[in-house]
């Protein structure tokens, strides 16, 4: 049963009993607490952002609306939404709503609307700060912070930087990654108060009147050294929280045990942080006062950070409050305490799924309860930062027997002395934490080094880090510090430790012997097991930067190549991104892959049979018969066979056309050609090949190619899908029957078609036919299951269009095509992949049906041909109404869907 119909049927038996006394199916939460549906989809659907203002007004935003939530009858559930303001692009990231004036992040910036009741447009519209807005990572919350300032939350991309700062207090000058900003009240006066965050969402003021956010992880850094999972932060003004995307890096970030970074209050793991609000209210019960709430949109989680004051910061361990249990769609968005009932308000949405908003409730304490006033704050607070030593003062105190503590900030002002990290040629790529911005003079490098090998290894993990990073930054040139580098790696090491010291060697110059270049090829080759075993995941960045460091190593260490290959250890699918690197003995690589598949337990992967390019046709064909068997590897093996393309393996090249991939459809399209002609089924496999890719200018070789297979077999000189199409019906219509499924009948259908007075189509009338023909429920709105249709009639002629109605599964887009998902426990979804990462996915199944797969529960995976869109949608219409929904679709230009 779904969470929608749960709360849906308690409510109408009169509400939801406490979780003490009956659990909640879909969704738990703590005993004493109560969850219902405050409203739905059909009030607002995919929702941004939420916000409940001081007397109570609910407002939501989402794609293209600001709207109030009202509940006019009194019973906890609205039953009316009303719009604030007309014409947005954007769906709103931030609202505040104060008396008549409404507050938007939105459309190019923080804006003020003013005049606004909910009964009327507003009045004045003013863009009180120009930021970028309507991204994943650009400008978010906005609220009123206790000395009557606005603040505004942004995220790394926003695009914040010093022009934007014009009060001369500001504690922060010349701002990186996402930041914290605030805004006089009268507006002329505009600080940034902390930066270095990735894409906080949401911030909130503690009782104390100080702002605490929560920050997104580095997530497709998984499993590498520098990879920080999602944070808690006590904002202080004038900090750094360590993320330089885009300014100073791409992917590496400031460890937290740097003197300049602000370190948080606690880490809570893999998630997508959205909302964040303090429980400033007495009705739940005391632990939770002065607490924060946090929502995680990946994991459908809603924690509760208590905090305890410890000197002039704070402590806290998260707990989880609320989640989501089995496969329901929930994905937190937005958290909002109501200000007399002391309810938490939690909204639901992103990325087109559904929207709906729930109260969180203690009837145990119903109606009791009073707000926590925030302490008030008159005065802008200024920043002290920590000042940095000068560089003789930091070698100082390496040569001196100061504490690891001490040495470790030292060796930080070393590097901030030097210029501080990351070079501009190393940015997106393994080294950027391992570089110097400015090469130092010689002099400098001879004695930072000698100063800092003195001391590694030292003994202190974090100590010993910087020390080594500092050593590779420079380059040091003494081979001794390599030896001692190497020394580090061991069969007990921690893995992550490994990867950061197989980095630094990467940048010192090396001569090692046969048994240290062995020990590295083992480190190196064992690197995925070590991960594993110590319960770290990976994502997409780590092979890509390991690859980078061997890549580099196998420069630097002369016989490490060898190494690998000769090592016992090689052959695991895992370590054919080494055997692809230069330097590398491809041969050598895919000849020992070979015979270790002989095992039966060998578990051939794409990137292993990629290799297998580099040998002889009579070695491999063998064993391409063997595993086009398996069907889950025919991209891999497509571009095999077409090397040297038989007759034999016509049926292979014809699947190959049927790829999503364009590299195989490109490889099976070439080889067809080198063929002699057969019948006319690949005329009909290329043509429908050459109508799924489009007209994307980056799919210009795949369209050369099946435009070349095409001219060749038929002697005509056409280019365009559509063309192709009218000379097959005319010519072959026998093979043109093939081009469409069953679903319809495109003889019968073009002929209504050709009878239909076009002319006379209504667009309003035309809404009535969208909704009738179901046409809403995947495209209307926010809901993103089927491509937005603004300008549709534009881009695509009206036969083409209706066909594509008609006819759903003849071309599916790659963006919509659905995704089939195994699950371990023999259950199959069909979806739209909306989230993905190692942890797992989330997928859209239907216009408000999302299913949460965790990722160690997926068995596989694979694209389908056909769409989430039904075929049929038009038989109940009548001509008119096909008529009035054509003008409907071009009345839409590129303007936001009506309402």
């Amino acid at each position: 049963m779904s969470l929608r119909l749960i709360v849906l049927l308690a409510v109408l038996s009169g509400g939801l009993l406490p979780a003490a006394d009956k659990s909640v199916p879909g969704l738990r939460i703590p005993a004493g607490f109560t969850a219902t549906e405050f409203s739905g989809p059909q009030l607002a659907n995919d929702v941004f952002a939420l916000h409940v203002d001081s007397v109570g007004r609910v407002v939501v935003c989402g794609r293209g609306y600001a709207r109030e939530l009202i509940d006019r009858d009194g019973d906890g559930r609205a039953d009316l939404s009303r719009d604030l303001v007309a014409g947005l692009k954007d769906g709103p990231m931030g609202v505040l709503w104060e008396g008549d004036t409404l507050y938007l992040v939105a459309d190019g910036g923080l804006k003020r609307y003013r005049g606004v009741d909910g009964a009327r447009p507003p009045t004045d519209t003013e863009t009180i700060l120009a930021v970028k807005t309507g991204g994943e990572h650009d400008a978010h919350a906005v609220r009123r912070g206790p000395d009557g300032w606005l603040y505004l939350l942004c995220g790394n991309m926003a695009g914040v930087t010093a022009k934007h700062i014009t009060g001369t207090r500001s504690p922060v000058k010349a701002p990186i990654a996402g930041s914290l900003v605030r805004i006089s009240p009268d507006g002329k006066q505009v600080e940034v108060v902390a930066d270095g965050f990735r894409n906080a969402y949401d911030f909130d003021f503690h009782t104390s009147g100080e702002a605490f956010t929560y920050d997104s992880d580095n997530e497709r850094c998984v499993g590498l050294p520098w990879y920080e999972p999602t944070r808690f932060y006590h904002v202080i003004p004038g900090g750094n929280h360590g993320w330089m995307s885009p300014q100073h890096a791409q992917t590496w970030r400031r460890p937290p045990y740097f003197a300049d970074v602000t370190p948080p209050v606690c880490t809570i793991g893999r998630g997508s942080p959205t909302g964040v609000v303090c429980y400033r209210h007495t009705h739940f019960p005391e632990k939770y006062r002065g607490g924060f709430f946090l929502a995680d949109w990946t994991f459908g989680k809603v924690w509760f950070v208590p905090l305890t004051r410890t000197g002039s910061g704070f402590t806290g361990k998260p707990e989880v409050f609320l989640e989501a249990t089995g496969e329901d769609g929930f994905a937190p968005t937005g958290l909002a305490v109501h200000p007399t009932t002391g309810e938490l308000f939690v909204s639901v949405g992103g990325r087109g799924t559904r929207g709906a908003v729930y109260r969180i409730s203690h009837p145990a304490r119903k109606g009791q309860g009073e707000s926590i006033p925030l302490e008030a704050r008159a005065e802008p607070v200024t920043a002290r930062p920590t000042e940095p030593m000068t560089l003789d003062a930091a070698l100082a105190v390496l040569t001196s027997d100061a504490s690891p503590s001490a040495r470790l900030n030292a060796v930080r002002s070393v590097q901030l002395a030097l210029g501080d990290l990351t070079a501009r040629s190393a940015i997106g790529g393994v080294f950027e934490g391992y570089t110097l911005r400015k090469p130092p003079s010689k002099a400098t490098t001879l004695r930072v080094s000698n100063a800092m090998r003195s001391l590694f290894p030292s003994g202190h993990r974090n100590l010993d880090r910087e020390l080594s990073r500092t050593l590779a930054a420079l380059g040091d040139a003494d081979l001794a510090t390599a030896r001692r580098v190497t020394d580090r790696l061991t069969n007990e090491s921690d893995p992550l430790d490994d990867i950061h010291y197989l980095i630094v060697l990467a940048r010192l110059p090396t001569v090692l012997t046969r048994d240290e270049q062995d020990r590295v090829a083992t480190i190196l080759l064992n690197l995925g097991r070590k991960i594993v075993a110590d319960g770290h995941t990976r994502d997409r960045h780590w092979p890509l930067r390991i690859a980078e460091a061997t890549s580099a190593l196998i420069h630097t260490t002369p016989g490490l190549a060898a190494a690998i290959l000769r090592s016992p250890e090689f052959g695991r699918p895992e370590h054919a991104l080494f055997a692809k690197l230069d330097g590398m003995d491809r041969a050598a690589a895919a000849g020992r892959f070979l015979r270790v598949s002989r095992d039966v337990s060998f578990d051939w992967t794409p990137e292993v049979v990629e290799l297998l390019a580099a040998l002889t046709d009579d070695e491999v064909r063998p064993v391409l018969a063997r595993l086009w068997e398996r069907g889950d590897l025919a991209d891999a093996l497509v571009p095999l066979y077409a090397s040297n393309p038989s007759g034999a393996d016509r049926q292979k090249f014809l699947t190959g056309l049927r790829s999503a991939h364009t590299g195989t459809v490109v490889a099976a399209a070439r080889a067809l050609a080198r063929l002699p002609a057969a019948d006319g089924t690949e005329l009909v496999a290329a043509l429908t090949a050459l109508r799924r890719i489009g007209d994307g200018k980056q799919e210009t070789s795949t369209r050369d190619a099946l435009v070349a297979l095409l001219r060749a077999r038929t002697g005509q000189s056409l280019n365009e899908a559509k063309d192709w199409e009218t000379w097959l019906i005319r010519e072959r219509p026998d093979l043109a029957k093939q081009l469409t499924p069953t679903g319809y009948d495109p003889t019968a259908w073009r002929k209504r078609l050709a009878g239909i007075d076009w002319s006379a189509g209504v667009p309003t009338a035309g809404r009535q036919s969208f909704a009738k023909a179901q046409c809403a429920a995947c495209h209307d709105g926010s809901q993103s299951v089927g491509p937005p249709l603004q300008g549709v009639a534009k881009r695509f002629g009206r036969d083409d269009l209706l066909t594509a109605i008609l006819d759903p599964n003849r071309d599916v887009p790659p963006r919509y095509r659905p995704i089939r998902f195994a699950t371990t426990d023999g259950k199959t979804y069909d979806g739209i992949v909306i989230y993905e990462a190692v942890d797992g996915v989330i997928l859209q199944t239907g216009p408000d049906a999302t299913v949460r797969i965790a990722g160690d529960r997926i068995e596989s995976r694979r694209p389908l041909t056909t769409s989430l869109m039904p075929a049929g949608l038009l038989d109940t219409l009548t001509d008119r109404e096909v008529a009035d929904l054509f003008a409907y679709l071009k009345s839409l230009d590129d303007k936001p869907t009506p309402r």
